[in-house]
């Protein structure tokens, strides 16, 4: 028996069945696929190119799903997205999805990747970068409780995957970690319910003043803060 490592962990990207519920009988299953993370999934998908390529366009988000498709000019369905894609060269089509602000890339070898500038930038970079951003004086950790981060509070400004995973693991070690986000931010529903266990979580909309006002004392008194907005755009609301 053979088995191929690269694309057994492929089929490990779903992350649907993280979460189980207790049916009436005791046992623990899946909870099932929302219409819209279902409707995502059959359009976020590698789609053959013109030039015999692959490529990705991510429809996660309401407004993401609406940017890819004024790029590629068709219906949000699975033969519609295929039929659209098929009349795009690869490259062509990365350059459009990325100048449209929108999300997508095209499915390349780990050689190809590491040739681009891109993926060459970043193959020069450490895995982590600390940049220190400003100066104080400091604090001893919380006394010992029962967990390694236990007393340190965290403020998780973060949605979808990568940062709601790192204030997740923030709390399996005893953090107390709160996520802050407002109700005009879309979400994918899956992924709040499976990155938020040991959390609390709150609406706070920093473009209002006194929520604004809110955040400030939140993070006055925390220790860690976590945000993942696009570059600047924090800054722009008073929190560089």
């Amino acid at each position: 028996i053979g088995v191929d490592v690269r694309a057994a962990a492929a089929t490990a990207l779903g992350g649907e069945d993280m979460t189980l519920v207790r049916d009436a009988a005791g046992a623990y299953r899946p909870i099932p696929v929302s219409p819209d993370v279902e409707h995502m999934e059959s359009i976020t998908q590698p789609w053959r190119t013109a030039d015999d390529r692959w490529f990705v366009p991510h429809f996660n988000l309401p407004h993401l799903e609406q940017r890819v498709l004024n790029v590629l000019g068709c219906e949000p369905t699975p033969a519609s997205v295929e039929a659209a894609v098929a009349r795009w060269q690869a490259e062509d089509l990365d350059e459009a999805i990325a100048a449209a602000g929108a999300c997508g890339g095209i499915v390349r070898t780990a050689r190809e990747w590491l040739d681009h500038p891109q993926g060459a930038y970043l193959a020069g970079r450490p895995v982590v970068e600390i940049t220190k951003i400003g100066d104080s004086d400091p604090e001893p950790l919380p006394a010992a409780g029962d967990a390694p981060l236990a007393g340190l509070r965290v403020l998780d400004l973060t949605r979808i995957l990568a940062g709601p995973t790192a204030a997740l693991s923030m709390a399996e070690h005893g953090a107390d970690v709160l996520m802050v986000t407002a109700p005009h931010l879309p979400q994918v529903e899956p992924f709040v319910r499976d990155t938020s266990h040991g959390k609390r979580s709150t609406y706070l909309d920093f473009t209002r003043p006194d929520e604004a006002a809110r955040l400030r004392e939140l993070a006055a008194d925390a220790d860690v803060f976590i945000e993942g907005y696009r570059p600047h755009r924090l800054e722009a609301h008073g929190f560089g």
